[in-house]
């Protein structure tokens, strides 16, 4: 994975997006437990999944998930959600007329990680706050932490930080 330095508030990516509308915010997994190594670690990540084509007549509809893991002493937390959304500017057509599930990632990922962070690291705190010996041993970060996003081949992904 490699590292990039933050995009531009006034990049061509920020105004393109202002068109996606949430259809569907959902976590399906939150978890508190015991890691048998004491490594601390945070990591946030946005990957693409397939969602079925919509008819030609309606705007395309994308589904990203943000997956974050924290590693703290002895302690785990993880989170992971999906948003799902329609869009329906020019970029989006292109994007589906080349069905590239990273270049759904790479154009809308960092519109969605903010929105999946808030999601995700509220579920965190939450189970973090009721799991048994945990309490006041995690710190869930209250700034979002780097995002790693899947790069154009698969192989490697990129890390951004988008300040707001």
């Amino acid at each position: 994975m490699m590292s990039v330095p933050s995009s531009d508030k006034t990049s061509d990516q920020h105004f393109s997006l202002r068109s996606a509308t949430v259809l569907q915010l959902q976590t399906f997994r939150v978890i508190c437990q015991p890691q048998d190594t004491e490594e601390d670690f945070v990591q946030w990540r946005i990957s693409p999944i397939e969602v079925q084509m919509a008819p030609e007549e309606t705007a395309p509809i994308y589904a990203l998930v943000g997956d974050l893991a924290i590693g703290v002493g002895e302690w785990f937390v993880g989170a992971t959600a999906s948003i799902m959304f329609a869009a329906s500017d020019d970029e989006a057509d292109e994007t589906a007329m080349r069905e590239d599930l990273t270049a759904v990632a790479q154009c809308y990922g960092p519109w969605a990680a903010r929105v999946l962070w808030d999601h995700v690291s509220a579920a965190a705190r939450t189970v973090s706050a009721l799991c048994h010996g945990s309490v006041g041993r995690i710190d869930i970060p209250g700034d979002m932490p780097d995002v790693t996003y899947p790069s154009p081949g698969g192989q490697t992904g990129r890390t951004t930080n988008d300040e707001e």
